[in-house]
């Protein structure tokens, strides 16, 4: 009901990062309804895990997006999907751990050209893989996720960088990318 109220979404919102908030309460709402028995534990540590793999595999899925040979041949359809996943999982993981995506997007929305696409994605690649080491140590080796929490912060905002840098970068709005995922929950 609120995804096919389109009065939740302007085309052109008052407040920049007011879309940003708003898409992840949504994530929130639809990661509850996983069929886990977290359902009501946001500050799961396997909530967190989940959030951590799907960045990882999701950084990866926007690798094999560009062709690193001829950039011709860059599947862009493609990337704009998989970018879209990489802030459905940001979403998750700020809610894992009790960030507002909204905040994480304005400390971190210092608008930087990419010199190219490819420092981008391997950008996005490397801080992934950096959020997975931090959250498998709390997950599987019980350190503190309130220890983690400065680094954790630090990252997630690299991730939302790297992931606005690459929509600017082909000429995508961050609100055109994550709508992406929201079209294919309206299905």
């Amino acid at each position: 009901e609120f995804l096919s109220d389109k009065s939740n979404f302007p085309a052109e919102p008052e407040d920049p990062f007011l879309y940003v908030e708003r898409y992840s309460k949504i994530s929130q709402e639809f990661s509850n309804f996983s069929g886990s028995d977290l359902k009501h534990v946001p500050q799961s540590t396997d909530h967190l895990m989940n959030a951590a793999v799907g960045l990882a595999e999701e950084a990866g899925e926007v690798q094999d997006c560009l062709d690193m040979s001829d950039s011709l041949k860059h599947d862009f359809e493609s990337l704009k999907k998989e970018i879209s996943d990489v802030f459905w999982y940001c979403a998750m993981a700020c809610s894992a751990v009790g960030f507002s995506m909204k905040k994480l997007a304005t400390d971190f929305n210092t608008y930087r050209a990419p010199e190219n696409l490819i420092d981008e994605v391997n950008g996005l690649s490397r801080v992934s893989l950096s959020i997975l080491g931090r959250v498998k140590k709390i997950h599987y080796h019980g350190h503190s996720v309130e220890d983690a929490k400065k680094y954790l912060w630090q990252d997630l905002g690299w991730i939302f960088s790297h992931a606005v840098s690459i929509a600017n970068y082909v000429g995508w709005s961050v609100e055109e990318v994550m709508e992406e995922n929201l079209n294919k929950l309206r299905k």
